[in-house]
């Protein structure tokens, strides 16, 4: 529950300690993940078979995986007529 409070008190106890860097979380968790954005330190490795990338964090494993190695296209171009669809949303601009 205190965990909790913070996302509405706005408290982040966990602060970054690189020099220059003005990070701060409220969860530990978070805290330990910026972390290796510093270090390096890539312990999320592509579980599709051939692929040697890593990555610091699951979340950008997930979203290599869903761009790089699967043949889902979610994002539509919604201009009229237009029938492209794309991996990232990025390729919308």
């Amino acid at each position: 529950l205190v965990v909790h409070m913070r996302r509405h008190t706005g408290e982040k106890p966990h602060k970054c300690t690189f020099e220059g860097c003005q990070k701060a979380y409220s969860r530990l968790e978070n805290l330990k993940t910026h972390l290796r954005s510093h270090t390096g330190e890539k312990l999320y490795m592509c579980e599709f078979p051939g692929c040697a990338k890593a990555f610091s964090n699951a979340s950008d494993r997930a979203k290599h995986q869903n761009r790089t190695h699967s043949n889902a296209k979610p994002y539509v171009c919604k201009a009229a007529g237009c029938t492209k669809r794309y991996t990232d949303p990025s390729s919308l601009r």
